[in-house]
């Protein structure tokens, strides 16, 4: 029998359930530095400082040694602060008649709120995406006096997948060798270094040799169904809101999302925030008398930016990201040219 009665609705669960579909829903999202707060209260001018993790860079003192040489060089804690301001207000709202109460809803959870906050995953995944896409990525290297700036000289912000094909060349193999080489002059960490693709990029670096598919045991995510699989030290993602003949590399913490939930007001009915240490969300419902339906409200604010470095000019810019674009006439004729899959050398 369809019917729920107001009696039974706490509040805390429905908010809790909704905070883990949203974490399940996210793809793109999860692979970005992620900040949340609860019952948020404001911040000035909107805007929060988010901590990402620092370089630190190891040193070294001779064995046996005596004296001032003998002394350890301590560093300090090193964490980079980034600015988040909260734009965006991403909310679902639905009404709910008497009839579809009584008559029509069986499973609230699955037939009012999952579609609320799958809408509201859709919402947090453009903005992520559209602050990677708009981000500006430009040549040279990290300002490191131990680096010379000649071995920059062909880190190049913008890579071209066609560059990579034809006879003697190592296709989407060679473009992953190549970023995995960027990365690494840039100093950028080994871990957590992602790439998500386009559909026709994505279906291109599937027929890669050497790529290893994902383990498809285990539970199922939107991340997971979305993972392509590992090739040269990157995850490879794919994800519908990329055009489809782009590609985008980058760290962890090159792009940070800042979600924070609204204090639940006092006239709402029933209402509660929820939060993990990445996501937050509020939900609410309460009854409109006037018109005989109830209605349900899932909200966040939310905000993206990306993360600088300084340059080798000394001057500030996003390093820690790449940009491919590609080709796909120019790379299905290459490719053809070479064979179907370059020769690729096996892997040690």
């Amino acid at each position: 029998m369809a019917g729920e009665q107001h009696d039974f609705i706490k509040p805390k669960i429905y908010a809790s359930a909704a905070i883990g579909l949203l974490e399940r829903e996210l793809a793109v999202a999860n692979l970005v530095w992620r900040w949340s707060a609860m019952d948020f209260a404001g911040a000035l001018d909107d805007t929060i400082n988010v901590k990402v993790p620092g370089r630190f860079k190891a040193k070294d003192r001779d064995l046996r040694a005596t004296g001032e040489d003998r002394r350890i060089k301590m560093d300090h804690l090193k964490e980079q602060t980034l600015g988040v301001k909260l734009t965006k207000f991403p909310y679902h709202a639905t009404s709910i008649t008497d009839e579809q109460l009584t008559l029509d809803i069986d499973n609230f959870a699955v037939q009012i709120l999952a579609p609320q906050v799958r809408a509201l995953q859709e919402y947090i995944e453009d903005m992520v995406v559209a602050e990677i896409i708009g981000a500006k990525y430009v040549d040279g290297g990290l300002n490191d006096e131990d680096v010379y700036d000649a071995k920059f000289r062909n880190v190049k912000g913008t890579l071209k997948m066609e560059d990579f094909y034809g006879p003697g060349k190592m296709g989407a193999h060679a473009l992953f060798n190549r970023l995995h080489t960027q990365f690494s002059l840039r100093r950028i960490p080994v871990n957590d270094r992602v790439v998500i693709a386009g559909a026709e990029v994505a279906e291109e670096v599937r027929n890669a040799p050497n790529l290893v598919k994902v383990n498809e045991a285990g539970d199922s995510s939107a991340l997971r169904d979305a993972t392509i699989g590992r090739l040269s030290g990157f995850t490879i993602v794919e994800s519908n809101q990329v055009p489809t003949n782009e590609m985008y590399a980058f760290h962890k913490t090159a792009f940070t999302l800042a979600t924070a939930a609204p204090i639940v007001p006092q006239g709402a009915t029933y209402g509660a925030t929820q939060a993990t240490p990445q996501t937050a969300l509020r939900w609410m419902r309460d009854y409109d008398a006037s018109v005989a339906e109830d209605r349900s409200i899932v909200d966040c604010f939310a905000g993206t930016n990306h993360m600088n470095d300084i340059d080798q000019a000394g001057k500030e810019n996003f390093l820690r990201g790449f940009k491919v674009t590609a080709d796909l006439n120019k790379v299905a004729d290459l490719r053809a040219k070479s064979g179907a899959n370059p020769t690729v050398p096996a892997a040690g």
